[in-house]
């Protein structure tokens, strides 16, 4: 891969820097979103055996669930969980983001996206 959950948590740090208008602010939310999510989808691939999606819906969608309901067991079904609620959560602001546009997304949630993307690629 020529580009990195690293690269892209780091451009959305780039974006967030200095003063930001609403625009940037969702690109924020938007990179965030993504790194966590390539992240996650690396970290999945790379089970043993890897989640039950167990439903329709778009890729995203599927390996939000399959990290929710991991058939891994002991640490890795912990963490499993874990990325799939916060990356659950970092999907609906990036929702909000990309496709709201009559909702304000504010300086404090686009920063918060980053914490959050950051917390999923340690997990």
């Amino acid at each position: 891969m020529s580009v990195s959950s690293t690269d892209i948590i780091g451009l959305a740090k780039t974006l967030q820097s200095g003063s930001m208008d609403e625009v940037q602010q969702r690109a924020v939310v938007g990179r965030a979103y993504y790194a966590a999510y390539h992240d996650c989808k690396t970290w999945h691939d790379a089970l043993q055996s890897p989640g039950s999606a167990g439903i329709d819906g778009g890729v995203h969608a599927r390996l939000i669930a399959a990290l929710t309901n991991p058939t891994v067991r002991g640490d890795d079904a912990i963490k499993s969980k874990k990325r799939g609620y916060r990356l659950r959560a970092l999907k609906t602001l990036r929702a909000k983001a990309d496709y709201e546009l009559n909702e304000t997304v504010t300086v404090d949630e686009a920063k918060q996206s980053i914490v959050d993307a950051e917390a999923v690629i340690l997990i």
